[in-house]
């Protein structure tokens, strides 16, 4: 079982609030106006950095959007309805479970049911 996404202290929640979020393109910009994040190059999910308490966090772009325009952090995983890892904006995201993330992911080239099996 996946855990929902940690959230940020308050400190650190203070300092998400005060980034300019633009939910239909799913970009966060910082303090001066200049998009921040980057992509992870091994889970390819963008994530932007903040600083609270002594420590420094990484969060996933997508629930800074999800905060952004619900008011609060997401309670499960969000999946990308698209599959694109790095589309943030607020139309392709959604909470999900992780059997309904399954049902939505990509199968590898080889994942193919024969007649045989499905008969």
């Amino acid at each position: 079982m996946k855990l929902p996404p940690i959230p940020p202290n308050q400190e650190q929640l203070v300092k998400i609030r005060l980034f300019k979020v633009d939910p239909n393109l799913g970009k966060v910009y910082g303090i001066k106006g200049k998009e921040i994040g980057w992509i992870n190059k091994n889970n390819k999910y963008c994530y932007v950095t903040c600083h609270g308490k002594g420590k420094w966090r990484h969060f996933k772009r997508a629930n800074i959007v999800w905060l952004a325009v619900f008011g609060r952090w997401p309670t499960m995983e969000l999946d990308h309805r698209n599959r694109s890892k790095t589309d943030d904006s607020i139309g392709n995201l959604r909470e999900a479970t992780l059997s309904m993330q399954r049902i939505n992911q990509d199968r590898p080239s080889w994942w193919k049911i024969s007649s045989k099996q499905t008969s």
